[in-house]
């Protein structure tokens, strides 16, 4: 039995969220997208979302949506809130209060369900927003490349801003291994290049502090490197020396470097289990089947949105 066709709308940041949206028709559904960022006009937004008539409006972080934002959408409307949280029962850091003071901004009368990709903060908000789901972010299926053997020397990358903490784990191995450091949005042909031109990956969290799960490991994942990163906390299944390599130093990061530099082909096996792990976080399988599941969960369940549009 076929499925009815769909449509989704995606609003968020593009330099943030490109990396992990739908963008080609998959399994029925057919997507588009809307950059929606701090000072954006909402309305304006809003208005081109609304000339497509979608079934489904996904919008990265919630409190880009001002109160009562959606109550005329004639869409099911869901929040991704992308950020890690405070832990309920552990010390908190100022970066999460941040996310959190953030999040507790929305509205959550303009969201029919919130999903989270920090299973961990869920006790934290749990009440506050319409919670449905926890789930990392998916991966552009044009993002995904077969694994490859390593160049020689191989080729290291780490993308993401610059912080303390990531200075001072990759500031030695900068000048040992020529590893580029891309501080600024990776979009487009751009991303694919970069990735393209990477045998391994280091992943380091924003700061030392603050163990997470950062998006970007299964976007390199899925191109096929080699990832090197600290300890993630929830793992989402990901298991060390299995997917991934993982490192607690800057010490331990030069030692695992140094063996690599030597024989790129050492961690092979990893490379391409972590591969054949990312193959399911690919946006044209997780977005259409998280479409129609919330479709079904508020025909069942309802919604206290205001004027929601329930499926039949």
């Amino acid at each position: 039995m076929t499925s009815a066709p769909l449509s989704v709308a995606f609003a968020g940041q593009r330099s943030l969220v490109e990396p992990h949206l739908l963008r080609e028709p998959s399994d029925g559904v057919t997507p588009s997208f809307h950059d929606l960022r701090d000072g954006s006009d909402f309305a304006t937004v809003l208005g081109a979302i609304e000339e497509q008539r979608p079934d489904v409006v996904v919008v990265f972080r919630p409190d880009l949506v001002p109160p009562g934002g959606t109550a005329g959408l004639d869409a099911i409307v869901l929040g991704v809130a992308p950020d890690p949280l405070p832990r309920k029962g552990r010390s908190s850091h100022a970066s999460l209060d941040y996310n959190l003071a953030m999040l507790q901004r929305s509205d959550a009368g303009s969201f029919d369900r919130v999903i989270l990709t920090d299973p961990l903060g869920w006790d934290t908000v749990s009440g506050a927003l319409p919670l449905w789901r926890c789930m990392p972010l998916p991966v552009d299926d044009a993002l995904f490349r077969d694994p490859t053997p390593s160049r020689h020397p191989p080729r290291l990358a780490f993308i993401g801003h610059s912080t303390v903490h990531r200075e001072t784990m990759l500031v030695e191995q900068k000048h040992k291994f020529d590893l580029p450091h891309y501080a600024h949005a990776l979009l487009g042909e751009e991303l694919k290049e970069v990735l393209a031109a990477t045998d391994v990956a280091v992943c380091v969290h924003n700061d030392e502090d603050v163990i997470t799960f950062p998006p970007v490991l299964l976007v390199h994942l899925a191109a096929g490197h080699l990832a090197i990163s600290e300890p993630l906390d929830p793992p989402f299944g990901l298991e060390p020396g299995i997917h991934y390599v993982q490192v607690g130093s800057r010490h331990d990061l030069d030692l695992r470097l140094h063996q690599i530099h030597e024989n790129p082909g050492a961690y092979d096996r990893v490379r391409i289990r972590g591969n054949h792990f990312a193959q399911q976080f690919r946006a044209s399988l997780v977005w259409p089947r998280i479409v129609r599941d919330l479709l079904e969960d508020v025909r069942v369940f309802g919604s206290e949105r205001a004027r929601p549009r329930v499926a039949q």
